[in-house]
């Protein structure tokens, strides 16, 4: 099961950049003017970086639950702001994804923390980012990247995790920054 649920994640990683890149390459990023302390630093291209970056969060935020569903079993979507029911290791979690540590503002950790009251075992995984204490958001635990990856698929799996994103990433690197250049 696991080495086929890292498998689901690689496949998750490639539709990302795939989509990512297809959107760069389409021109529909989401943008908007850089800060001028960027643009003077980066040059002509500080517009479409700031908005191809701006992109990039806004998709992971999309694609983020697909990275943890292939280690549970019996996945069902939630309603929002949850993004599916599975169980892992014979418990049922109610899990929501975040990408970082940054992902709530009090508006929507105030909504998080009230529609976890509907949930017997709720959980906030974090994708990536730094470590913090975990914390209650009403009756959900959230957990760091590091803890979040470790519940799902054991120690070290944060790193595997970040070696896929970066292998994936260096493969298309190239193609990124030629189709930046066509758009400068």
């Amino acid at each position: 099961m696991s080495e086929r649920a890292w498998a689901q994640v690689e496949e998750a990683v490639e539709r990302y950049y795939a989509d990512l890149l297809s959107r760069l390459r389409r021109g529909r990023l989401e943008g908007r003017r850089p800060n001028v302390l960027f643009a003077a630093l980066v040059g002509r291209g500080a517009s479409r970086l700031s908005s191809l970056e701006r992109t990039a969060v806004t998709l992971l935020g999309q694609y983020a639950p697909e990275f943890f569903k292939p280690f549970f079993a019996d996945v069902e979507p939630l309603p929002a702001p949850f993004d599916f029911r599975g169980v892992l290791r014979g418990r049922e979690y109610h899990v929501l994804v975040v990408s970082g540590p940054d992902a709530f503002n009090r508006v929507t950790e105030d909504h998080v923390a009230e529609a976890s009251l509907r949930y017997g075992n709720p959980v906030i995984l974090t994708l990536q980012g730094p470590y913090f204490e975990p914390r209650q958001v009403g009756r959900a635990e959230w957990l760091p990247a590091s803890k979040s990856w470790e519940m799902v698929a054991g120690r070290g799996a944060y790193q595997r995790f970040r070696d896929i994103v970066y292998e994936k990433g260096r493969a298309r690197r190239d193609e990124a920054w030629r189709l930046l250049r066509e758009q400068a």
